[in-house]
């Protein structure tokens, strides 16, 4: 079966460095960090691409990076605080394990609404598209799972709120963010698109595998290591 490293709390330290980077460009109308931004954003697409989980008798390792690994890090099982199954816990908030998720919202909607109030190049389009990707991420990690119909409404009305946002300066732009709203507030609230994997809580941070042959497999798989490791049912098991 195949088990790739998904999402995690890595991947914030390159999110964070890609919005200061933006935030220093609107405000200083330096070029130069722009032009980083947009390099770190290409470069972070090689550095996190996601890799095979291994197993150990007593450990897992993810790694990320491509062509070669990047960034690994070894989780002890012993470390692992809480397993849950993504897909299937209906009123799991990912909010509640993700807090980094904050900080990306201050960020996101510091770079759109500080690009709009400036009207710094590129224009509204981009700035906004910070703006509601910033705030429908978010949403996306503080609805529970299992509820699409709250998913749909609150999509569909952070595209209007972008909408009114960016119309004074572009009607063009306040119309393209209620299609896109629209557009996009029916395909996160599709069953086919909600949030799936395993997400492993440890004392350092969360992090998301997404089995490929299914996440029962996988934490069928991970038990047996855990009851290898502890035959006797000692020392904790998920």
């Amino acid at each position: 079966m195949k088990v790739r490293t998904g999402w995690s709390y890595v991947s914030s330290f390159v999110l964070v460095s890609i919005a200061l980077l933006t935030l220093l460009y609107i405000l200083t109308g330096i070029d130069a960090f722009w032009d980083l931004s947009g390099i770190l954003f290409w470069v972070s697409l090689s550095l996190l691409w996601p890799r095979s989980v291994k197993f150990e008798k007593s450990a897992l390792i993810l790694e990320w990076g491509w062509p070669k690994v990047v960034f690994r890090r070894k989780i002890l099982l012993q470390d692992i605080r809480e397993v849950i199954n993504v897909s299937s816990a209906e009123r799991l908030r990912l909010i509640r394990y993700m807090k980094d998720a904050y900080l990306w919202l201050v960020l996101w909607l510091s770079v759109g609404l500080i690009g709009i109030l400036k009207n710094a190049p590129p224009g509204p389009y981009l700035w906004g598209n910070w703006i509601f990707w910033g705030i429908a991420g978010f949403i996306r990690e503080a609805v529970p799972i299992g509820n699409r119909v709250r998913l749909f409404v609150s999509v569909l009305g952070t595209a209007f709120l972008v909408a009114a946002i960016v119309y004074p300066t572009s009607p063009d732009a306040a119309f393209y963010f209620v299609a896109i709203g629209v557009l996009m507030a029916f395909f996160f609230a599709d069953e086919e698109n909600r949030p799936s994997g395993v997400l492993l809580i440890t004392d350092e941070g969360w992090y998301i595998v997404a089995p490929m042959g299914g996440e029962g497999r996988f934490l069928n798989q991970l038990a047996q290591v855990v009851n290898e490791k502890n035959p006797g049912g000692e020392g904790g098991g998920f």
